[in-house]
């Protein structure tokens, strides 16, 4: 956008996720990234998962791009189900992103497919632990930001965080929870 480049989000909003309404609202998006591509004509759709919303891509019938991440790269690994329905996803790819270098081994991309690394990870070298102030003592800080809802497990991390005794557990983002 910043670019002068034409941007149109279709996106898939937070709501109730069952075995009923998690396929309805994919099929909801499907339709949406549909009638956007008609409207928009768009040069490239980006999806930003390998499944479920590569095959929303695919739908389109426009070249798209797809991020990797790791769960859905392990997932793929993990279900047979999963990997037969990413296959056609990557194969019709016009790029994948991986998130990291070890993301990108594990993707075992078909031949011919362009993959490219953008390493989300943190630059150490710019990015460093600010010195602790007076008194602060060596116990550990920890900071989580994301989506406050059951599939992240904020719970456990929470219980894990107790187990350390001590220190700073900071948590932010929206959410259920």
């Amino acid at each position: 956008r910043k670019r002068g480049n034409d941007v149109r989000d279709v996106v898939l909003h937070a709501g109730d996720r069952g075995p009923v309404s998690t396929p309805r609202a994919y099929a909801g998006l499907a339709r949406h990234a549909r009638a956007a591509v008609a409207e928009h004509r768009p040069d490239v759709v980006y999806a930003h998962f390998l499944v479920p919303t590569g095959l929303v891509a695919i739908t389109t019938r426009v070249p798209y791009v797809i991020t990797a991440h790791g769960a859905d790269v392990r997932n793929m690994r993990r279900s047979p189900i999963v990997s037969a329905l990413t296959r056609p996803v990557l194969r019709r790819a016009a790029a994948v992103i991986c998130v990291s270098e070890y993301v990108s081994r594990q993707l075992s991309a078909p031949e011919g497919v362009r993959v490219e690394v953008i390493d989300c990870g943190v630059d150490t070298e710019r990015l460093r632990p600010a010195p602790r102030a007076e008194g602060n003592g060596t116990r550990p800080r920890f900071l989580y930001i994301g989506s406050l809802t059951h599939r992240k497990n904020v719970e456990l991390l929470q219980q894990a965080f107790a187990r350390l005794g001590g220190g700073t557990l900071t948590i932010v983002g929206g959410g259920p929870l």
